[in-house]
């Protein structure tokens, strides 16, 4: 209706305090519809007095600013046409304000800020001119509020001023064809409404948004400056339907229906696209519109503005990215703990014991308090304990993750197997500031290792009896060689000793060859026992051609019974390693016999077995070599595979055996084909004295 004022709704009136980029959204777009709203005043002042356009000023502003108090005070009226805001208006009386108002405008050098008192209230005071230079008046405006007038409260206040003096201006030249002199001092009606126009279309480009304002049905109509210089297109290929050529390709078609639904709903809208910059490259943006209705909410025109989101986009993708990877990793985390049945512990940067967790607390039965520091000691079994301490020495000095198997005491007294892991936590400076660890109880795998071994010993006990049974009629001639040179040598020294034809001194030399014999049958005697009896391990140190001469030995009938020659071809100097001799006869009897039987099959003036030794810098090697058919290229991995086997009658565990016997001396044993026909099977152990593992 014609001299009432639009219509705002509180929550919108404070919008410009929004501190985000939404509220900055708002406020730019909320700006715009003032702005056109104060414009088009004009329109509702046809025909109107001069009181009546002035109370449509007022009660405009009041509503869009959230002022406390404006007023007109024309030129040459002693009063002050003034609105009260209600809070306001309820704590202090008209006459009181109007008076501090009246007050404060005459010590006024001009317009400008103010500040006046009400009662226990301050009133920030804004007077704007009505005109150039005053003649028609002042518009007063005034707020509590601390900060009072904002940049944008002074543009739409200068915009309210200049319209009004204008319509001012108009009634006065129709109700008076010869205004007084004060009027004559203002410029032609046209230059002001030019002036007029330029501010607004300054404020508008001055704004900091990209603003935009289309016609009922959509078409775009107005592209501030700001919007202009980043696209970097001129208005009149943009105007109307053109803007959709400066988006993103991907993005047309969300943004078009956006907008279509936008039109149709007649409902503000915010949607997210990309604009392309002058230079080409596409940045995100956040669109937001807005109607201005007429009386009956027909939509008259849509403003809009365009805010850079893209540092915001970048931001929220990096953010989500460091999220779903810390939510990953908290997941994996969890799974972790939660399927590894662990006692957590954490200590300082010297190992001194800082936190155990309840589970830790409740396995040992002990109290925080009572595992701080080194307190935790108490807790490990006695014969562990040095290794204990050792371990978190050595650890602390590498500065690097360790673990250990050591044995803790449980609540009821019982102590089970544990594995120690403890890992540094470091700062940015490279610097350890503590060490968190678990420890995972091995209690089962360590009897499972234990019945392994009772196996193991077991079955490799087996498989020498086996060997032996073999190699039984060999032995018993090995051994009979001995006694029957023994019954000879006894039957010549009888002789020697008879008076008719004594001889002392060969009786002498007879008796040392028997007792030679007699060491020699003890040995084989020995070497049998020893390959035949369960011992347990035995580690000590010892030269490898020995242990392998020992074998040799007793296989020398079998070697003539098969019609193999050996060859022996040992590095010139002993080489010593550590070992069990027995475990240690054992590979080297099974690999020999391999060797022999695969050379069964060829003729026997070609069955050669070589046994060559050599050395590296820290290790030793042995290897026996055949003449026979040679490995088969599919059967070389699984040859050490338990239960594989090439022989009819074999059950597959000799190479099995040989491999664990030599893993446990912290070797290696390999497969390979001799040349030009054959195969070379070797062993590799560390040297005395060497810690390293085995090279490959």
């Amino acid at each position: 209706m014609p001299g009432h004022p639009p219509s705002y709704s509180p929550d919108t009136n404070r919008l410009a305090h929004e501190p985000d980029t939404v509220g900055e959204a708002r406020q730019a777009l909320r700006f715009l519809h003032d702005i056109d709203c104060l414009t088009r005043l004009a329109e509702d002042w046809i025909d109107q007095d001069p009181t009546s356009i002035a109370q449509s000023v007022l009660e405009t502003l009041l509503s869009m600013l959230d002022l406390d108090f404006v007023g007109l005070r024309l030129h040459g009226a002693t009063q002050i046409l003034s609105r009260i805001g209600e809070a306001f208006g309820g704590e202090h009386s008209p006459e009181s304000i109007l008076n501090a108002v009246d007050s404060a405008l005459q010590h006024l050098p001009g317009h400008g800020p103010a500040v006046v008192t009400v009662g226990q209230d301050k009133l920030f005071l804004l007077s704007t001119p009505l005109g150039a230079v005053s003649s028609m008046g002042l518009l007063i405006a005034g707020a509590r509020r601390a900060g009072f007038p904002e940049r944008p409260e002074v543009l739409r206040l200068t915009t309210a001023a200049t319209q009004a003096s204008l319509a001012f201006r108009e009634v006065r030249e129709i109700s008076d064809p010869q205004p007084p002199a004060d009027m004559r001092a203002e410029r032609p009606i046209g230059d002001a409404l030019a002036e007029s126009e330029r501010r607004l279309n300054l404020t508008i480009n001055s704004i900091p948004a990209m603003a935009w304002s289309t016609a009922a049905d959509g078409m775009l109509e107005f592209w501030n400056q700001t919007l202009t210089d980043f696209v970097g297109l001129p208005f009149e290929e943009i105007v109307g339907m053109g803007f959709y050529r400066v988006f993103h390709p991907d993005d047309v078609e969300l943004l078009r229906a956006a907008w279509e639904h936008t039109l149709a709903t007649k409902q503000p809208r915010e949607v997210d696209g990309r604009i392309r910059r002058f230079d080409g490259e596409y940045r995100w943006f956040t669109f937001r519109q807005k109607p201005l209705l007429d009386d009956q909410g027909n939509v008259l025109r849509w403003y809009g503005v365009v805010i850079d989101i893209e540092d915001r986009k970048r931001a929220e993708d990096a953010l989500r990215e460091s999220q779903a990877a810390l939510q990953s990793r908290e997941h994996e985390l969890h799974q972790i703990i939660s399927s590894i049945p662990g006692l957590v512990w954490s200590s300082d940067a010297e190992g001194r014991t800082e936190f155990w967790s309840q589970q830790y607390l409740d396995y040992a039965g002990l109290r925080l308090e009572d595992v701080l520091g080194l307190g935790y000691l108490d807790h490990i079994h006695p014969d562990d304990r040095q290794l204990a301490i050792d371990f978190s020495v050595a650890t602390v000095r590498s500065r690097c993750a360790g673990e250990i198997e050591i044995r803790l005491r449980r609540a009821d007294g019982q102590f089970r197997w544990f594995l120690i892991r403890a890992s540094p936590f470091y700062d940015d400076a490279g610097n350890i500031t503590r060490w968190f660890g678990v420890n995972i109880d091995i209690e089962e795998r360590k009897r499972a290792e234990e019945e392994l071994r009772q196996s193991r010993s077991e079955l490799e006990h087996v498989s020498r009896l086996t060997t032996m049974g073999e190699l039984a009629v060999s032995i018993a001639h090995e051994v009979n060689q001995p006694l029957m040179a023994i019954v000879t040598n006894a039957s010549t020294c009888l002789r020697w000793l008879d008076p008719a034809q004594q001889d002392l001194a060969l009786a002498r030399t007879t008796v040392e060859r028997i007792v030679r014999d007699g060491h020699r049958a003890g040995d084989i005697v020995a070497s049998v026992r020893a390959l035949a009896q369960k011992s347990a391990l035995k580690m000590r140190r010892m030269v490898l051609e020995s242990v392998i001469q020992e074998v040799l030995d007793l296989l020398r009938a079998e070697f003539r019974h098969r019609g193999v020659v050996l060859v022996t071809e040992f590095a010139p100097t002993p080489t010593e390693v550590i070992g069990d001799g027995t475990q240690l006869q054992q590979v080297i009897l099974n690999l020999i016999m391999n060797s022999v039987e695969a050379m069964s099959g060829i003729d026997s003036a070609g069955r050669r077995l070589t046994i060559r030794t050599l050395t590296s810098e820290d290790f030793a090697q042995f290897s026996v070599l055949d003449t026979g058919d040679g490995l088969s290229p599919d059967n070389v991995d699984r040859l050490f595979e338990a239960f594989f086997t090439t022989k009819p009658e074999g059950i597959g565990m000799g190479l099995s055996i040989c491999r664990s016997i030599v893993e446990a001396h912290r070797g290696r044993i390999w497969a390979s084909d001799n040349t030009p026909t054959g195969s070379v099977f070797s062993v590799a152990l560390p040297l005395a004295g060497n810690t390293n593992a085995p090279p490959n």
